[in-house]
């Protein structure tokens, strides 16, 4: 086993238990991997290492990832029905200053961003009760600080409760964007925010894209200390 990525959603607080709420697996994760010999790697550096083909066999890199770049990527939260969550980057800093003895380097973690700002203001409403917990406003903050780096997850995520988005066919689902041209679209419009925020967010791209496509990517958190079977990334 060469790499593994694992993505978690801030958003999923069903409980507090780790199969019902993402900071909880996350906090697990981080402890149980460090126990195994996993080093917590920067996303670009397993990406970049999975292009130019010099994954080491000997490595054992695991990148961490969150999807759709909401607050409690970065802000705690005070659940109205599960209590007091502590943001994911505060995770990360917690078992950083802990764990950096132990052969952990400096945490570095990723968080793929929906880039449309009437994309987000509408999925306040649709998905999040009119809360106002998908601001950009940490993004710059997280990038200079280095614990989650900012990475552009699409325009508008396809996502089925958008009046339109992006994709030329249907909505709801990434799976049916298949060719170059069509991930160009849900990824190049950030040229259209102000030129700090779109120099952010062109990184990678619809190339990278692709790749998430065609399997290289491992999505989903995983339940490590169990039986699980994870896709993972080879030279091959």
């Amino acid at each position: 086993m060469t790499a593994l990525i694992l993505t978690y959603h801030s958003m999923k607080v069903d409980g507090n238990e780790y199969s019902n709420n993402d900071h909880v697996a996350l906090s697990m994760d981080l402890r149980l991997l460090t126990e195994l010999g996993w080093t917590i790697t920067p996303l670009s550096t397993i990406v970049d290492a999975v292009i130019h083909r010099k994954l080491d066999p000997v490595n054992k890199w695991v990148a961490i990832t969150f999807d759709d770049g909401s607050w409690f990527d970065w802000h705690d939260l005070d659940h109205p029905t599960h209590g007091q969550q502590k943001s994911m980057a505060n995770i990360l800093r917690d078992f950083s200053q802990i764990n950096t003895r132990r052969g952990q380097p400096s945490i570095e973690a990723t968080s793929f961003v929906i880039v449309s700002p009437k994309a987000r203001a509408q999925l306040e409403v649709t998905c999040m009760a009119g809360h106002r917990w998908w601001g950009d406003e940490w993004w710059q903050q997280a990038q200079h600080e280095g614990v989650i780096r900012i990475q552009n997850h699409s325009w508008d995520h396809n996502h089925i409760t958008l009046d339109s988005t992006a994709a030329v066919r249907e909505k709801g689902r990434f799976s049916v964007i298949s060719t170059y041209q069509e991930a160009d679209a849900e990824m190049r419009h950030p040229q259209f925010l102000p030129t700090h925020m779109a120099k952010l967010l062109t990184t990678w791209c619809a190339s990278i894209f692709l790749i998430i496509r065609q399997n290289i990517y491992s999505s989903r958190h995983l339940q490590l200390n169990r039986n699980t079977s994870p896709t993972i990334l080879t030279d091959g």
